[in-house]
């Protein structure tokens, strides 16, 4: 399987960018939703410095994609879907894509304005992007819950179209996601 996308098939990259982003995404909300009920103390804050960590991968996982799709364009759509399954569609992925990018900025932004130190699995600190502010920490704690349900509902969106085109369109959409070439 090539690296590059094809017209007719997602590559390596891109299908592994996917999966990771996934499978990280939603651990994370099962850690946040988690930890977001466990009593301050050492067991939080070490849950916390891995969710932060966690979502800095994120981040740097949904730059590439940015990065990669701006070079790499993406395989034709499979059929003639109508116009606005197709702007649905592209709406969809473009919301899921800056709900991902801003989830961890908001992370970043509160622990910043919380006073609290950023680090990436204990290697480095990164640097804080606000300055310290009660009011702005607070405040971005309600977007960052805010988010998460932003991108539990788009994300669910997500899913059932894929579902949709499996079970009901019976085309090769979800295929093309595993790694299989798309024929319509």
């Amino acid at each position: 399987m090539s690296m590059k996308d094809s017209n007719n098939r997602f590559g390596w990259l891109t299908i592994t960018n996917h999966w990771l982003t996934a499978a990280l995404i939603l651990l994370m909300l099962v850690v946040g939703f988690y930890m977001a009920d466990l009593p301050r103390g050492p067991d939080k804050l070490q849950m916390i410095g891995v969710h932060k960590s966690i979502g800095i991968t994120i981040l740097l996982l949904v730059i590439l994609r940015i990065f990669w799709r701006a070079v790499n364009p993406m395989p034709v759509l499979l059929g003639a879907p109508p116009r606005w399954r197709h702007r649905l569609a592209r709406t969809v992925q473009f919301s899921l894509i800056a709900l991902i990018l801003l989830m961890p900025l908001s992370g970043w932004i509160m622990s910043s304005a919380g006073g609290h130190p950023f680090s990436f699995f204990g290697l480095f600190t990164l640097p804080p992007l606000v300055g310290k502010s009660k009011a702005l920490g607070e405040a971005f704690h309600e977007i960052h819950e805010l988010l998460a349900f932003a991108i539990i509902a788009v994300l669910t969106v997500h899913v059932l179209a894929a579902l949709r085109h499996a079970f009901l369109d019976r085309d090769a959409t979800l295929l093309r996601m595993l790694g299989r070439p798309g024929r319509d």
